[in-house]
């Protein structure tokens, strides 16, 4: 009987065929997977570059109104003209606490007694041509805390002279011990009383905070009607800020929270380092003073002017009240003693 082999060459072929074949499928599934890792990672990163995008905008956005409310400060006077009883630079509008769009006057802006006023940043400022915010749509978004020293009530009432003295703490108790032109030191030291009205993370100097509202989380329910008191009433279902403390006591707002799930407000500030620098570049200004071999005399031009009544030169009043400046003979409610405090 004969035995018939298979050709050797033939089964080898075969055998190598369906190697090649495992190799090809093994080399799929491989291209299958990475595929999937790379497009996965791709939209990751898309995903992520889409996120730090959209908190870009929102930073570039606050910045923006940062540079309004000193833009605002600057020209406060001027803004107002021509009322009278205006004070000079430095001040900054009243928030909008009813959710109206526009600052708001009198209690309603800030509570007698308050360190400090919070609310949201006006759409723009009625009958004046100055606007904060481009659209509507922003409005309740964007908010703001500011040190109760730098807004001007109706008629021009002010807790006090405004100018680069003004100290970065105030005295819970009424009084006037935390002023600069005494500075504290080892033999006279600073009283527990005398607080920075505006923190953040626990820092102080700052005069303005402010915020970002993202979009609403843990359960947020944003009303919007606007109503008095709209602003303090519902804080928390747009920030995610501690809760304010009782009148006449300072705040510390935080500018990062421990969960991106249950924080996500935007936070920058408004320093008296910057509110300083920027006041400055206005009230000491040297370009009309004679010049000597080519040099300014280094006095500020506002110094050349007189004596008078005018923003430059102290507050002062008679018998009118509810004007804690200095009591002198006749009234000049609009001074901020930048006179003194340029040193003319």
């Amino acid at each position: 009987m004969r035995i018939v082999h298979k050709n050797k060459s033939v089964i080898k072929n075969k055998a190598h065929s369906k190697e090649s074949g495992f190799v090809i499928l093994m080399g799929l599934l491989v291209l299958i997977l990475g595929a999937a890792a790379w497009f996965g990672t791709a939209g990751n990163l898309r995903s992520e570059g889409m996120k730090l995008s959209s908190q870009s905008v929102h930073v570039v956005n606050l910045e923006r109104i940062k540079e309004k409310m000193l833009t605002y400060a600057v020209f406060h006077p001027e803004l107002f003209a021509p009322q009278v009883n205006v004070p000079g630079p430095g001040y900054f509008p009243c928030p909008d606490t009813s959710g109206n769009g526009q600052t708001d006057t009198g209690t309603n802006c800030v509570a007698a007694g308050a360190l400090f006023a919070i609310g949201m940043v006006p759409i723009r400022l009625a009958n004046r041509n100055f606007s904060f915010l481009s659209s509507s749509q922003q409005q309740r978004r964007y908010w703001f805390a500011v040190d109760s020293r730098y807004l001007v009530r109706p008629g021009g009432q002010r807790v006090g002279s405004l100018n680069t003295l003004t100290s970065a703490f105030v005295d819970t108790t009424g009084g006037s011990f935390c002023d600069d032109d005494n500075p504290p030191g080892p033999t006279n030291p600073l009283p527990a009383t005398c607080v920075a009205p505006l923190t953040v993370d626990g820092q102080g100097d700052i005069i303005m905070v402010l915020f970002y509202a993202g979009d609403a989380i843990n359960q947020q329910v944003r009303p919007v009607n606007a109503q008095l008191g709209y602003a303090n009433t519902n804080m928390n279902r747009f920030l995610e800020q501690p809760v304010l403390p009782t009148l006449g006591q300072p705040a510390n707002f935080v500018s990062v929270g421990n969960n991106p799930d249950t924080f996500n407000d935007y936070v920058i500030t408004i320093t008296k380092q910057e509110w300083e620098a920027t006041m400055l570049s206005r009230v000491s200004s040297d370009v009309n003073s004679p010049v000597l071999n080519g040099v300014p005399n280094g006095v500020p031009d506002l110094c050349d002017i007189p004596v008078g009544n005018n923003w430059f030169d102290n507050c002062i009043f008679g018998a009118m009240q509810n004007y804690p400046c200095t009591i002198g003979a006749g009234n000049n409610l609009e001074g901020q003693g930048w006179r003194f405090a340029l040193g003319c």
